[in-house]
């Protein structure tokens, strides 16, 4: 095996593995943090899990392209790396978009919460 095809076998596992974490971390996604997020029209959770979807299809093209040194599963790859990567973008800035706009209903809902009784648990800052 040559050098350039062990280096993308190793970037397209990395890839699949992305994929698979992401699809883990949607399904895995503690209820309680979804009462801020329902009232969004994209579904974080969905858009999350279709994207693991598609960068581990993505990162199986570039496996076996690398494995069997055909250009045209290298091609779907790159190719494929590309759209996730923009769909990836789109996904990340709409819901940035999305959550920085609802801030004040999200502000509302922590304190009702607090009113009520209701363990609201806050994150430090990164």
């Amino acid at each position: 095996m040559k050098r350039q095809q062990f280096c993308v076998l190793l970037a397209a596992l990395a890839t699949v593995a992305a994929g698979v974490g992401m699809v883990y971390a949607a399904r895995e996604c503690p209820t309680e943090n979804r009462i801020f997020l329902e009232p969004m029209s994209l579904s974080p959770t969905f858009s999350i899990t279709a994207l693991g979807v598609i960068l581990s299809i993505c990162g199986t093209l570039g496996v076996l392209g690398a494995a069997c040194s055909t250009r045209a599963a290298l091609l779907a790859y790159g190719f494929t790396a590309f759209v996730a990567s923009s769909v990836g973008l789109f996904i990340g800035l709409r819901l940035l978009a999305s959550v920085n706009s609802q801030s004040l209903d999200i502000e509302k809902v922590r304190e009702q919460l607090r009113a009520d009784g209701d363990r609201v648990v806050v994150l430090p800052p990164a």
